[in-house]
């Protein structure tokens, strides 16, 4: 096992980093398709929101399924404007409605190892009513 300073990074300590790096950071532009009408989104707001939300859910799964050889869960978080349509939410309905089928395809995929991917979607807990046009 190495220590100090010839240690090499684990996988999380990695993604850690990259959460961090201001070079990852998503930019003013790529916010405003994150607010903006769904269908003025660009394709790199797009792709961005992907990737975030979406593909980092698989990477991380391929990276911990060498490491779950006795089982586990694998879990992500989704919002209620995945399945129906929510004010201000935008992009990002399409976005985890694409993380949910792929936590679906990934217990597939998984399954026969004892590996679960599973899914908590975010509701109204308590407050105000969503403004919630379907």
């Amino acid at each position: 096992m190495r220590t100090g300073r010839d240690r090499q990074p684990t996988w999380l300590e990695t993604a850690d980093q990259a959460v961090w790096d201001p070079e990852s950071r998503v930019d003013e532009y790529q916010r405003a398709d994150l607010h903006g009408r769904i269908g003025d989104c660009s394709l790199a707001g797009f792709q961005q929101a992907m990737a975030v939300s979406c593909h980092s859910f698989i990477a991380m799964a391929k990276l911990a399924e060498p490491l779950m050889t006795r089982g586990g869960t694998l879990l992500t978080m989704s919002y209620y404007g995945a399945d129906k349509v929510v004010n201000h939410y935008n992009i990002m309905g399409s976005v985890k409605a694409a993380l949910e089928a792929t936590t679906r395809y990934l217990a597939a995929e998984l399954g026969d190892k004892g590996i679960c991917s599973s899914q908590q979607r975010q509701t109204w807990m308590s407050g105000p009513s969503p403004d919630m046009t379907a």
